[in-house]
């Protein structure tokens, strides 16, 4: 079950799901989430160009990914070229994504605690609400009047 789904101004889709426990399936649940976002966007006979980014952001109470980082963000990317399918035509280098449309956030909790960051960014406020930090909301209540609203 989908959590939170939401069209920026801009017009990017944004799905938001928390995972409480780990139950293998998260690549696969965020990858559904993206193809339907996507696949819901443009009808049989509209351009392509139309086509919005889609966000899926995955806030996890356990670690999945072995990355130094609690906020990974992942693209659809090339792989490296191949030695044996080469050819030279003189970029100076190669594109790394191959969409700009897909664009997966994990936030991994225990990681973040862990971190225990100072509040720089809204993120880290929205961070320190789910968590509960009692400390670090307060902090994020002098600087932040939406926080304030809580």
């Amino acid at each position: 079950m989908l959590d939170i789904r939401a069209k920026l101004d801009d017009e990017r889709l944004i799905d938001i799901e928390m995972q409480v426990k780990d139950e293998g399936n998260i690549y696969n649940r965020s990858t559904i989430y993206m193809s339907k976002n996507i696949s819901t966007q443009i009808n049989v006979g509209e351009d392509y160009k139309n086509l919005k980014p889609s966000i899926v952001i995955s806030i996890l109470n356990y670690n999945r990914y072995k990355r130094n980082s609690y906020h990974p963000i992942a693209h659809m990317k090339f792989e490296k070229s191949k030695k044996e399918e080469y050819v030279d035509m003189r970029y100076k280098g190669e594109d790394e994504k191959a969409t700009e449309v897909l664009e997966m956030h994990f936030i991994e909790l225990p990681k973040f605690i862990k971190k225990n960051p100072e509040i720089k960014t809204k993120l880290e406020e929205c961070l320190y609400l789910i968590v509960g930090k009692e400390e670090k909301i307060k902090m994020s209540k002098l600087e932040n009047p939406e926080v304030k609203k809580q």
